[in-house]
């Protein structure tokens, strides 16, 4: 003797939502850990860019500055690490250069 399915789920919504399901699933478990963290943007971040403000510019950002300075980061943070996952700067001597030189300051 053979049951039959419930009547929900032979709706097609019913089997477009369960396919969707395990598709997001099965994206998720594949792209793993590192894609799932977010950029965050807090408080010592922000007060990281308004003490390097001051020490540029003699003044503490205004609201907007402050702002845009955010805007800017978190735009630059996401285009450095979609270039570096696409590997855009790997054979580039430049880059290179600029990278050995961050190190070296970085080690003194």
């Amino acid at each position: 003797m053979r049951r039959s399915l419930p009547a929900w789920l032979t709706s097609p919504l019913a089997q477009f939502l369960v396919l969707g399901g395990l598709i997001f699933a099965a994206d998720r478990a594949l792209r793993g850990p590192a894609h799932d963290e977010a950029f965050r943007v807090t408080k010592p971040f922000v007060d990281g860019l308004a003490v390097a403000h001051r020490a540029q510019f003699g003044r503490a950002p205004s609201p907007s500055e402050l702002d845009r300075l955010v805007r800017d980061a978190v735009r630059e943070e996401v285009l450095v690490e979609a270039a570096v996952a696409r590997g855009l700067g790997s054979g580039d001597p430049i880059v290179r250069r600029r990278l050995a030189q961050k190190m070296e300051l970085a080690l003194r």
